[in-house]
């Protein structure tokens, strides 16, 4: 959980170099259907690319985490609430994510996106 509590800490303070440091080279990410570029991404580069992509539209971007939990010795769930105030709009939004982090060798190896929060427990074999 500290390797992820990191990487959000990161991410939240706007360091998206120190938030990669705690990504693997080859990380894995997975975005649901509710992002607008929802493909797959593979590696450092086009994970950071897109990081920076979501975080673009807000004039201030916001990750509000509302928990953070292990639920296997090398898995991480955390829920919270994505988005910010628009920069043309100056209009808050947010949308809840769970995010499944995967850890391999200290880094984070693979997270997958759920706008639905009962998907993402059902991905992991968990119940409400």
């Amino acid at each position: 959980m500290e390797i992820v509590q990191a990487a959000t800490d990161a991410y939240i303070a706007g360091d998206i170099d120190g938030m990669m440091e705690f990504y693997a080279l080859s990380i894995e990410a997975f975005p649901d259907a509710s992002f607008l570029e929802s493909e797959p991404l593979y590696g450092h580069e086009q994970f950071r690319r897109w990081v920076e992509g979501i975080r673009a539209p807000w004039a201030v971007p916001r990750w509000v985490v509302h928990e953070t939990r292990a639920i296997e010795p090398d898995r991480v769930l955390q829920r919270g609430d994505f988005g910010g105030m628009g920069r043309g709009s100056s209009i808050e939004t947010l949308a809840s994510y769970t995010l499944i982090f995967t850890i391999r060798n200290s880094q984070i190896a693979r997270v997958d996106y759920f706008s639905e929060h009962t998907e993402a427990l059902k991905a992991v074999g968990l119940r409400e």
